[in-house]
């Protein structure tokens, strides 16, 4: 049950928090336009290195897997749920599913692979990737 609350529980939240985001018809911060289209793809990247981490962390510490084939995992299945939430919001009012957005996300969890690579040279890991000391 702690494997759960400690690895699960957030990747699960995360996913939500994307989805429900790209559920919003408006996501506009009400800058000026250049400004806006800036933090909005600062968002993507964020948001996707975050569901990476956390999604490598479920499958890492899940004990199936190797790091280097988490990693890989990790990063597969990340751009498929990229893709899936674009494709997601096609459907959704005042929004539109592109390309663009997938690629700043696959670059959102292209940063994730290498700070938990840079993690692990470092011996960092086991703290951050854990939460334990």
């Amino acid at each position: 049950m702690t494997h759960f609350f400690r690895y699960w529980l957030p990747f699960i939240f995360w996913a939500i928090l994307i989805a429900y985001f790209s559920s919003r018809p408006d996501l506009k911060s009400g800058l000026p336009q250049d400004t806006d289209l800036v933090l909005r793809k600062l968002a993507h990247i964020a948001e996707y290195a975050v569901f990476a981490w956390f999604l490598f962390r479920v499958l890492r510490f899940s004990g199936k897997y190797k790091k280097s084939h988490a990693l890989i995992l990790a990063f597969i299945i990340s751009i498929i749920y990229a893709a899936s939430d674009e494709y997601h919001q096609v459907f959704v009012p005042g929004r539109e599913g592109a390309v663009r957005d997938v690629i700043t996300d696959a670059f959102g969890v292209f940063t994730s692979y290498v700070l938990i690579n840079l993690f692990h040279k470092a011996q960092l890991d086991t703290f951050l990737l854990t939460g334990e000391n």
